[in-house]
């Protein structure tokens, strides 16, 4: 199961029918606060979160999902940060996560979570 956060509606309606396509299941998640509540609450294999969001940042999200499920796989996407800023700042702050600027391309944000969950969690 994937957590996608996203506070733009639009962007996370796009981004859960996308992945629904390619044959995850998918919970959604408004900011950081109610990914951390859905992820005491299902079963998350993966988070794909935006980096600007209110109340809680995608960020601060990352540290607190690495403080409490070290392995679990991220991506975090943003249109503030370039391609290469955003691979910057996650290698800087040492946490293992991929970044993709906005826009995404669809075909590469289903590949990298591909090849970031077992074959067995695509339906």
């Amino acid at each position: 199961m994937i957590l996608l956060v996203e506070d733009d509606v639009v962007t996370r309606y796009a981004f859960a029918r996308l992945l629904r396509v390619a044959g995850h299941e998918v919970v959604e998640a408004a900011d950081g606060n109610e990914a951390l509540t859905l992820l005491d609450r299902h079963p998350i294999e993966l988070v794909v979160t935006d980096l600007q969001m209110p109340a809680l940042d995608g960020f601060s999200l990352i540290s607190r999902v690495r403080n409490r499920w070290p392995t679990m796989p991220i991506i975090l996407i943003s249109g503030y940060l370039s391609q290469g800023a955003g691979e910057v700042i996650l290698g800087e702050s040492g946490w293992d996560a991929q970044f993709f600027q906005k826009p995404v391309t669809p075909s590469a944000l289903v590949a990298a979570i591909k090849n970031l969950l077992p074959s067995s969690t695509a339906h």
